[in-house]
């Protein structure tokens, strides 16, 4: 597994399992059962991974831009 992959898989993990404790039983945002928290698991999880798409696609294009970019001052110069 690459690094950066790892990176991502580890920020996940712990974001999820610091986050959890702290949403479920401190500040009673769900119901405390199966079906609160695997609520909470399924949305954090739909969120987490949203903006992490949002984030790739929007630096692929802007690399891709940049790409671009580079290529057309090489072939003008």
């Amino acid at each position: 597994m690459p690094k950066d992959n790892a990176a991502k898989w580890d920020h996940l993990l712990f974001g999820g399992s610091v986050f959890l404790p702290i949403t479920t039983y401190c500040m009673y945002w769900m119901p405390h059962n199966f079906w609160g928290i695997a609520g909470y698991i399924a949305i954090f999880f739909f969120i987490y991974f949203f903006i992490w798409f949002s984030q790739y696609f929007a630096m692929k294009k802007r690399i891709q831009e940049f790409n671009n970019k580079v290529k057309s001052d090489s072939v003008n110069n």
